[in-house]
């Protein structure tokens, strides 16, 4: 048994995604069943394939086929790996020998009909190896035992195909039921049994030494189905808590339980009904309950036509407190919460004690999707404010995602929604919606779009067809599915200025207009806020025109208003045309005019736009734009821009609720975006449009923020480099050899990112570590920043501690950094670069800083040469 670690690892290595649509079951040939054995270099190690009528051995794992082709003395094979294909063949080169190939693995194979090193017993003799009824995790409901041919394991009777002892160290065998197969290891140590099957292994001891506890288990109300209490081997769950229990038996039937907790203790006592003991009677105090054993979650069996809780967008907390048994590893238990404001995710952690519980506190803004312990057990889940609810998985010492062993309880006045909710996931085999190729033209990505969410929609169906789901959950799938497909949908319009469709079809956005006017109620229930931005910047786009050009508009309004140009009649009809169209093709749009009518609006007035472009352009007003503009930048533009930009939102009719959501995103954008805090015409435009205290409190946190760090001066300013004595250079190359040779000798790590830019940003996060662990070593940290103003290129270099004797910095001129990007092929952002202290580019695509080891490596490796 020895590399069994191994399997994961060399699964993963065998298996690829591949497009092969599934074909019924074909049997594998009789010729080809039995031992295929390979030289290994230790016995003990594996050293063969197993192969039957409808599966394959992979490194003691039993893989189905999915199918199977024959072309002479070859066989190809698709072999289904826990959802993941795995391309494999056979070549029999003669009866008895072939060569195996899984993946880029091949394997010279002679047959046996079975391993060489393990001695088959008789059948007489299977019930030796486990000599009466062993019961699992001191549950009298687990039991393992053998009578005759017949493995009775995981609540079923299997068929013991073959049992037989191996190398002297442990009993194997192949088993079936109902058509599967598995192939088992059975050691035995001291008074337990190891009994080990597909990576999970599970202890026993015989039945006869341990106290019985009929007590083990989920106990349910038989009217509803709802989980009231759960006993383990240490722990109960009751009211939503996990307690610590001793109970004492007071008869056969009866048993009184002392649940404890640090700071409080209650006693219960449960009675059972009936001699299978699935049936028992809970005392607590007066209250008196029936309760039935379910090894499962059952269908809930009444009606529940609750809706969400709306609390108008009111910050309250939420608990989740849960046992998880049989991990596969132990990281912190994590909540991710898509943060509708900032579009990003909130994640809050818990630790796990010895026991697996833990316990989590959370604030949410209203009734919140979020995603479950992603990661791990990847559970899409929904909570309302003020909530408590418990959660109980046994991961059956397997990966959760496509583990139908796994077994998930909820508990709390919600257990229904997250049930359910959870077997939907489940049943779907998806958590979001399909993928479609967003380089399709917009009419057939439409319909594949369509075509998409009815077959999500039938699949829900046949869901609430077997489930009698709740209301909540019911709306919540629904509109969960028509929002990501509309976000997949809008994501869209980053492609169009770079193809021939200019528009999406009026078709295309009555779908995506249908989906806003009937968004969910919260808004909170979506994935993300994406939809909701990129839906109102297209009608923005399409509406104002481009931000730039309104923006100079106003510019030139604002000078010729205050004497500072001076204009022709033929420049003044220019503008006025110009304010004309804008005001025509907002109206256009409110119409949902089509392409073609916007094509022929705009060429109605291309002659006055070349008129304005002809004098706004032109170098005496450029240099009085640069002069003037820091001035009036929030009264001419900033301002009425924030007001045009959010008038959509009004023609769009959005309630008063999303609007403060979206106007608050906008704020946040500003924040983020552009590093810096809002200006006082700017907070006061927001304040005077977010009536929400809760919302308003996000942007006053986020405003404190950035007015802490841009009162802070630069720690070590000396890394800020000044390039005025370079501004004449012209030449690439000369200017890039002047800015790097004062650091010759010394190792230079590279960075092309913008204020602009978040995954640069998000980058910026790890570099501490890699300059702390290369302290006094020759290397340097060059920072080049693409079309950054000053004061948020200072900002974020304070806000992520970006100075320092090793660190350099330079902002330089649009123009210098644009020809610099261009001689050294940045096509994105981040890019980074390393220089060998020669001053030679020596890679181009070096570890990134969240690589931070490997970052690390890499530098010592140039800086050792």
């Amino acid at each position: 048994m020895k590399h069994l670690f191994l399997i994961k690892t060399m699964l993963l290595c065998f298996i690829f995604q591949c497009n092969i649509k599934a074909q019924s079951l074909n049997e594998i040939p009789e010729n080809l069943h039995g031992f295929w054995k390979f030289q290994v270099e230790k016995k003990g190690d594996w050293n063969g394939i197993h192969i039957g009528k409808n599966y394959v051995e992979v490194l003691y794992n039993l893989v189905l086929i999915e199918s199977i082709k024959q072309k002479d003395n070859r066989y190809e094979l698709v072999l289904n790996a826990y959802g993941r294909f795995l391309d494999a063949s056979i070549t029999l080169i003669e009866q008895d020998k072939a060569k195996f190939v899984f993946g880029n693995k091949e394997f010279e194979c002679t047959k046996y009909n079975a391993d060489p090193d393990i001695v088959l017993l008789k059948p007489s003799n299977y019930k030796k190896v486990i000599k009466g009824i062993w019961t699992g995790e001191n549950n009298p409901r687990k039991q393992l035992s053998i009578t005759k041919n017949k493995l009775h394991w995981n609540n079923a009777d299997w068929k013991i195909h073959w049992l037989g002892k191996y190398l002297d160290k442990e009993y194997r065998a192949l088993i079936e039921y109902n058509n599967s197969f598995k192939m088992v290891y059975i050691t035995h140590s001291d008074n337990n049994i190891k009994f080990r099957t597909e990576n999970n292994d599970e202890i026993y001891k015989i039945g006869e030494k341990i106290q019985s506890n009929y007590l083990y288990g989920t106990w349910c109300n038989p009217t509803t189905n709802e989980w009231v209490i759960g006993f383990f081997d240490k722990i109960v769950v009751y009211k939503n808590e996990a307690w610590t229990y001793q109970y004492s038996k007071k008869d056969e039937n009866t048993y009184q339980i002392t649940l404890s907790q640090e700071d409080k203790k209650q006693t219960i006592t449960c009675s059972f009904i009936g001699k299978d003991k699935n049936e028992l009677t809970l005392l607590d105090g007066n209250q008196k309950i029936d309760l039935k054993y379910e090894n499962r979650p059952q269908p809930y069996l009444t009606e529940d036509n609750r809706s969400f809780l709306n609390n108008n967008y009111k910050k309250e907390k939420v608990t989740i407190r849960g046992f998880l048994q049989n991990m596969p590893h132990k990281k912190p238990f994590k909540i991710t919460i898509p943060n509708l404001i900032t579009d990003e995710e909130d994640e809050f952690f818990a630790d796990i004690d010895k026991n697996g519980c833990f316990s989590i506190t959370f604030e949410v803004l209203n009734t919140s999707f979020i995603l479950m312990d992603w990661g791990r057990t990847y559970l899409p889940d929904v909570v309302e404010p003020g909530e408590e609810y418990f959660l109980y998985i046994d991961y059956k010492n397997k990966d959760f995602r496509g583990n139908k062993e796994a077994i998930v309880w909820q508990m709390g006045k919600n257990a229904r929604l997250h049930r359910e909710l959870t077997s939907y996931f489940s049943f779907a085999k998806s958590d979001f919606f399909p993928h479609i190729d967003k380089n399709l033209p917009s009419d057939v990505f439409l319909s594949k779009s369509r075509e998409a969410l009815r077959n999500e929609l039938k699949v829900v169906k046949q869901f609430s067809e077997l489930n009698k789901i709740s209301k909540r959950t019911l709306y919540f799938i629904e509109k969960f599915k028509l929002t990501v497909m509309a976000r997949d949908m809008m994501q869209r319009k980053f492609d169009l200025e770079r193809s021939k469709e200019g528009n999406f079809s009026a078709d295309y956005m009555a779908l995506a207009d249908s989906v806003f006017q009937n968004m969910p109620k919260p808004l909170t229930l979506m994935r993300s806020n994406t939809f909701l931005n990129d839906y109102t910047a297209y009608y923005n786009e399409k509406v104002f025109l481009k931000p730039d050009f309104i923006g100079n508009l106003e510019v030139m309004k604002y000078f010729d208003k205050h004497k500072m140009v001076t204009l022709s009649e033929k420049e003044h009809i220019a503008i006025h045309k110009l304010e004309e169209m804008a005001q025509k093709t907002f109206e256009l749009r409110q119409q949902k005019a089509d392409s073609t009518t916007l094509a022929n609006h705009f060429a109605l007035f291309k002659p006055y736009i070349d008129d304005f472009n002809a004098f706004a352009f032109t170098k005496p007003y450029e240099k009085l734009f640069a002069e003037q503009f820091p001035k009036i930048k929030d009264e001419v533009v900033y301002i009425p821009m924030l007001k045009r930009e959010l008038s959509t939102l009004d023609s769009l009719k959005v309630s008063p609720e999303v609007k403060e959501i979206m106007y608050a995103g906008r704020a946040y954008n500003i924040y983020e975006g552009e590093s810096r805090s809002l200006t006082q015409k700017e907070w006061d435009f927001f304040a005077s449009n977010i009536k929400s205290s809760e919302i308003l409190s996000i942007l006053e946190d986020e405003q404190s923020k950035y007015n802490t760090i841009q009162g802070q001066d630069v720690k070590y300013s000396e890394s800020l480099k000044r390039t005025e004595h370079l501004k004449d250079a012209k030449n690439a190359d000369e200017l890039f050899k002047k800015l790097t040779e004062p650091y010759l000798g010394k190792v230079i790590y590279i960075d092309f990112w913008g204020t602009w830019c978040a995954p640069c940003r998000e980058q910026m996060k790890y570099i501490g570590k890699v300059k702390e662990e290369l302290k006094g070593k020759d290397v340097v940290f060059m920072y080049f920043a693409n079309r950054s103003p000053e004061d948020s290129w200072k900002n974020i270099i304070k806000q992520y501690n970006l100075t320092g004797e090793s660190v350099v910095h330079y902002n330089l001129p649009d123009e210098q950094q644009s020809m610099l990007e261009r001689r050294l092929g940045v096509k994105s952002f981040p890019t980074y670069m390393i220089i060998d202290k020669q001053g030679n580019i020596v890679s181009t695509k070096p570890p990134m800083p969240i690589q931070q080891e490997v970052l690390v490596q890499e530098l010592i490796k140039w800086i050792e040469k």
